[in-house]
């Protein structure tokens, strides 16, 4: 079917959308207006190269690659790497040096911006760092895709923590806030499986400094970390008139994967008693006055 130079490129198209997915498309045949001979190697087209999302980010979000790892698995019975390489961007393009096979071999496909860790039950993924996104795809065997476009999708697996909003009641003032969170930033993902197969030990999280208006206090963060629920302890002072106490409170937070997660806390309590007085007043009597004239 194939002859030996009738090999297929492998061109990828990747875009960013606000699902907080990506894809990249991976076409035969290096076409199009880059002037570089590829010399039939497979290789990886990007494009949206820089777009950015509006946020405001204190941690490394991946909206553009320079470069990313693959790896090649025969799918068969007896499941095998082929082969790992990283894929490196030389124009509009991720260079590799490997080629279609002249037949189908069961191909199928892992990639991600981390180091993969190749095991038939699914090859993994090892984050540890809440500073840095992670983004993996997985594509499975498939017949019909051999020597055609073949498109991966690829999803974030950490749990990204947003803004922290702690609002009191109508009437209070909130100070002093601060908050404590235990979580997991690292552990083990199974790439075919889309599950967390481990976790890293929790350590506490830091957080950036509320800020304050009136009733409502905000934390914007920007963290990666292990999705999951965690128990989150806020630490505030409410002020009404002469009262003012302090408080610490907690409350388990479910964190979800691929999102940005907003937590957004109302504060319940209300012990200020106003200062309240009981009046009576005495009603008019009569009193008879006699006079002797």
């Amino acid at each position: 079917m194939y002859q030996i130079k009738q090999n297929f490129l492998l061109v990828a198209s990747l875009f960013t959308i606000f699902s907080c997915s990506k894809s990249m498309d991976m076409t035969e045949g290096a076409t199009g207006t880059d002037s570089i001979d590829y010399d039939n190697r497979i290789v990886f087209k990007a494009e949206g190269e820089g777009l950015n999302l509006d946020v405001t980010t204190k941690a490394t979000e991946v909206t553009s690659l320079t470069s990313f790892n693959v790896v090649c698995e025969d799918a068969s019975s007896t499941a095998q790497q082929k082969w790992s390489l990283t894929a490196t961007k030389s124009g509009n393009n991720y260079v590799t040096n490997k080629y279609w096979p002249a037949t189908d071999s069961k191909y199928s496909f892992y990639a991600s911006n981390l180091p993969l860790t190749y095991a038939t039950s699914g090859t993994t993924v090892s984050p540890s760092s809440n500073g840095t996104d992670a983004i993996v795809a997985y594509k499975a065997y498939s017949a019909s895709d051999f020597g055609k476009s073949i498109t991966l999708n690829f999803d974030h697996i950490y749990c990204r923590l947003g803004t922290i909003k702690a609002t009191a009641k109508s009437g209070y003032s909130i100070s002093n806030v601060s908050c404590s969170l235990s979580a997991p930033v690292g552990g083990t993902y199974n790439l075919k499986t889309k599950s967390w197969t481990s976790r890293g030990a929790a350590s506490s999280q830091s957080f950036a400094t509320f800020s304050n208006s009136s009733n409502v206090s905000t934390s914007v963060n920007d963290l990666y970390l292990v999705p999951g629920t965690y128990a989150l302890t806020l630490n505030y002072t409410l002020t009404k008139g002469d009262f003012t106490k302090a408080y610490s409170s907690t409350a388990n937070v479910a964190l979800t994967q691929g999102k940005i997660n907003n937590i957004n806390a109302s504060i319940s309590a209300d012990d200020a008693t106003a200062v309240q007085m009981t009046v009576s007043i005495a009603a008019w009597s009569s009193v008879d006055v006699t006079v002797q004239l």
